[in-house]
């Protein structure tokens, strides 16, 4: 498993972080450009983040099946990427059913 200190020195591990805030950010800000133009509502918008924080966790399991990458790795590689979008969409389901 990656250690803290070496993850960021790392050229691989910078590309993988800066890949996903990239993909996040592009998806993020699609959703708020139809929620800007009144296209969906909030509720909408979250299950529709849900489903695209699992399709780029699948994705990324297949990218790092195909590239025969190590789950446990020295340093960050697609299986972390995967594991990190599995997260947001966990994330954004218990903010969906949160209690109102």
């Amino acid at each position: 498993m990656a250690r803290l200190t070496t993850v960021f020195l790392d050229i691989q591990s910078r590309f993988v972080v800066r890949e996903f805030l990239v993909q996040a950010g592009i998806g993020l800000g699609l959703m708020m450009i139809l929620y800007i133009v009144k296209a969906q509502t909030v509720s909408e918008l979250g299950h529709a983040a849900v489903r695209v924080f699992t399709f780029y966790s699948i994705i990324d399991c297949v990218r790092a099946l195909m590239r025969r990458e190590p789950v446990w790795g020295s340093s960050l590689n697609r299986w972390d990427q995967a594991a990190a979008y599995s997260l947001c969409g966990i994330f954004s389901n218990l903010l969906l059913d949160w209690p109102r």
